[in-house]
Order: structure tokens, then C-alpha cells, then sequence
């Protein structure tokens, strides 16, 4: 068992009306084992879907690699589009090394749902469903 803790905090443009959340990256992005083509930014997985769908339906354009642009990429299209990215889990422990969260136990929340500026902000959460979108990535 390891304690695995978010490596990112909350990214919450002051214009968000669109809130992202999710529960935590797998744990190689806690450490220093990214892939070459994984984002160091928060849904960077290489074998993730929320960027290339975003990617495909906003048509972006955007980079997929472990460097500075793709993450500032990102960031742009969330603070021009309004969204907010913030995963509940800040930390917790973890029995396997992978990115599923059926086994995390002692979780800790995120403290910035405690906090004074969004509480009285309201959100729409974002879900997405892979079958509405699985033609943007064919």
C-alpha cells in the first residue's frame, strides 16, 4: 500500500461556469514516470479520452506530448472556454499501481471544495458518455 497524493492543484479560471471533476490521475503522474506522449496537466493520459474528444469536437488541434506547449494548450482552451478542472481526491492510499479507484482507501478531499470562493459559485459539471462521442474519434 502507498499514499498516492495529487500531483496538480485545482485549475479554476475566474470566468468558470463548467467544472470538470474527477477523482485522480493514474499514479505514474505523481512521480516522474510520464510516457512521452501523456500530458503533465490534469487528464494528460495517453490512454485518456477527455482531450482527444474535447480535441475533436473544438477542433483544437492540440499536442500530445510531455512538454510545456500542450499543457499551455490546454489551459487556454479551458480559461477561454470557461471550465475548471478540479479532481474531489487530494490524497489517499493505494493497494495496486494503476489507475483505478476501486481499491483506494483513507481518502482525503480536496480542500478547495471548503473554500470560501466557490461556495457560493454555481457549476455545471461536465460528463462525458463515450458513445455520444465516439464519432469525433474514429
Amino acid at each position: 500500500m502507498f499514499i498516492h497524493r495529487h500531483p496538480y492543484p485545482p485549475f479554476i479560471p475566474e470566468n468558470a461556469t463548467k467544472l470538470i471533476v474527477g477523482t485522480l490521475p493514474p499514479p505514474r503522474f505523481s512521480g516522474s514516470a510520464l510516457f512521452h506522449d501523456d500530458v503533465d496537466f490534469c487528464y494528460g493520459s495517453k490512454h485518456g479520452l477527455l482531450w482527444p474528444i474535447l480535441d475533436a469536437i473544438y477542433n483544437l488541434k492540440l499536442s500530445y506530448q510531455n512538454n510545456k506547449i500542450a499543457v499551455e494548450e490546454r489551459k487556454e482552451f479551458l480559461m477561454k472556454s470557461g471550465i475548471g478542472i478540479c479532481d474531489i481526491v487530494d490524497s489517499c492510499e493505494r493497494e495496486k499501481i494503476d489507475a483505478s479507484n476501486t481499491a483506494n482507501r483513507s481518502i482525503g478531499a480536496n480542500p478547495i471544495y471548503k473554500e470560501e470562493k466557490l461556495k457560493n459559485k454555481e457549476f455545471t459539471t461536465l460528463q462525458f458518455r463515450i458513445d455520444q462521442y465516439r464519432k469525433y474519434l474514429i
